[in-house]
């Protein structure tokens, strides 16, 4: 055994991981086997969970079990774990990275399958971490890590924002479920809500006995409305709020239309019309590399995001410096919309703090709430740089902020 893997904490566990044959899943199983976790590898295709288990033992000279189960099959889960704990003794790790529904066509579904899938995704989700519990606990730091439930494989999120706002929901709150067990030592509570379910009547109903609010990325102007007046809520309540890219963009909406009195300020995303643009479409930018990209409203939804990895300078005054512990980071982007840099300077004087921004200084990258106790809005995916052994600085702290003003 390497010396890497003799140090690492996490030698000798074991990880049941949904989802392993591909993808996600099966990079999670290389990363837990590279230091020293024995990986069962679970799947609808024994093929698939095969093909990693080999590369597993080829690559890392670890041990590795394949196991085939649809997760959909709820009945088929009760003799799932058993079959893990079976293989090596003990369970330490489960992650749940399986696709429970595979929509391939928006054309040939239904609206029963789609109801279908949301029911039986966080189902699926909910029996296997009650089965694997007492196993967990046995193990005495055992880790449950929701990565990714999806309703669907396939959508069509111009059309329909319902899969892309779940999709994004699922990873970055998962995200926060990883890192609040192996940093924050507690148990996270996740309920997702419907935005578009949420208005002033009610807010307070629905969201009265949440801890924290994250806002995730999406696309679509479904539930907009409901995401400002959440944001809201959050904000006038001191509760924690992170939003993560389309979440700070309502974010910077909300606060134009509540503290600035810019009725009704939008994205020109949701209100191309709006008086009020906070929001709006960046035309051109430079890349990591130095070039120019250029985009306007007939551009291709997919070729001209800003994407992959861009450079953010932080303001050293900023709690997301502090969070970070250095002034430049580099952060994943996928996104068209962006803060309007003409409201830039309003919006600062008045409590919201540009706290990052790109390397050139042209786009607001994060922003914040000065008299909160914990309030950031990052343009950029913070859950495409967590992992699960460290999780990330951002979910981090926001998880254990929660904690404390629980308590």
């Amino acid at each position: 055994m390497s010396n890497s893997i003799e140090n690492s904490p996490l030698a000798g566990k074991v990880a049941l991981i949904t989802g392993a044959g591909q993808g996600i899943g099966q990079g999670i199983a290389f990363s837990l086997a590279k230091r020293g976790v024995k990986v069962v590898a679970v799947g609808r295709t024994l093929s698939k969970c095969e093909n990693t288990v080999a590369q597993i033992s080829e690559r890392f000279s670890a041990e590795a079990t394949a196991i085939e189960c649809d997760i959909s099959d709820l009945g088929a889960l009760d003799g799932l774990v058993e079959q893990a704990v079976a293989a090596y003794g003990r369970l330490d790790i489960l992650v749940n990275n399986a696709v429970t529904t595979t929509i391939n066509s928006l054309m040939e579904t239904t609206l029963e399958d789609f109801e279908k899938g949301l029911k039986v995704g966080p189902m699926a989700t909910l029996r296997m971490m009650q089965l694997a519990q007492p196993h967990l606990l046995a193990s005495g730091d055992g880790n449950i890590i929701n990565l990714a439930t999806a309703a669907a494989k396939r959508w069509d999120s111009s059309t329909y924002g319902v899969y892309a706002a779940e999709k994004e929901a699922i990873r970055a709150l998962s995200r926060g479920a990883a890192c609040e067990w192996g940093i924050n030592k507690a148990k996270v509570n996740l309920t997702f809500i419907d935005a578009a379910k949420i208005n002033k009547s009610n807010v307070k109903k629905n969201l009265s006995f949440a801890d924290a609010v994250l806002v995730p990325g999406g696309f679509g102007e479904r539930g907009i409305e409901g995401m400002i007046v959440a944001c809201q809520f959050a904000r006038e309540s001191n509760i924690p709020y992170f939003g993560i890219c389309l979440g700070m963009q309502i974010a910077v909406i909300e606060f134009a239309r509540n503290i600035l009195g810019f009725k009704n300020a939008n994205s020109t995303e949701f209100n191309p019309e709006t008086k009020f643009p906070v929001i709006g479409l960046v035309t051109e930018w430079k890349d990591k590399s130095g070039n120019t990209e250029y985009r306007d409203d007939s551009s291709d939804l997919g070729g001209t995001m800003r994407l992959g990895g861009q450079t953010c300078i932080l303001r050293k005054s900023s709690l997301s410096h502090k969070l970070y512990k250095d002034n430049k980071i580099i952060e994943r982007h996928r996104h068209r919309y962006e803060f309007n840099p003409e409201y830039r300077k309003i919006l600062n004087s008045n409590g919201m703090l540009i706290s990052g921004t790109s390397e050139d200084g042209k786009l607001v990258e994060m922003i914040e709430i000065k008299n909160h106790p914990w309030f950031i809005g990052c343009q950029f995916h913070p859950e495409f740089t967590s992992n699960p052994r460290d999780g990330h600085p951002l979910f981090n702290n926001f998880v254990s902020k929660a904690l404390k003003l629980k308590r």
